[in-house]
């Protein structure tokens, strides 16, 4: 996607940064991440979610996406984690905090279509999830 095909990061809701990241989450079966980015596995995952959102990579998105990430933490929807680190490459910090969504709340989100609890698509599963931490407007 060119440059000129992307959209602002102030244009993005910090709602709909919780639902994608939630679906980004559960689709690509991520195990944690790190708002660091310093390992690929972490930059693959936040890359991939700012090309789901259309957004550049940059200062902007990680600012935001932080104060989504924070706020789904004390909302509960994901849990967040000190970790220390092997420091075996240059530069790697010596600590850093990981994040990953409680147990089995991805699973519902990817097998939303269950016909025991009735066919729900994942966004809807996503925004459930989130019914607390960013309630849906009157309006929408």
């Amino acid at each position: 996607m060119s440059e000129a095909e992307k959209r602002a990061v102030r244009s993005v809701s910090e709602r709909e940064m919780a639902i994608a990241l939630c679906l980004e989450f559960a689709e690509t079966k991520c195990f944690r991440f790190s708002l660091f980015a310093f390992y690929d596995d972490d930059e693959g995952f936040l890359m991939g979610l700012a090309e789901r959102l259309k957004v550049p990579y940059g200062p902007a998105y990680f600012n935001k996406l932080r104060k989504v990430v924070l706020r789904l933490v004390k909302y509960g929807v994901f849990n967040g984690q000190m970790r220390g680190t092997a420091r075996e490459y240059i530069d790697e910090p010596s600590k850093q905090k990981s994040y990953r969504m409680k147990v089995g709340k991805a699973d519902l989100i990817r097998n939303g279509a269950d016909e025991k609890r009735g066919i729900h698509e994942p966004e809807w599963e996503a925004a459930f999830l989130l019914r607390h931490a960013y309630p849906e407007t009157q309006g929408s």
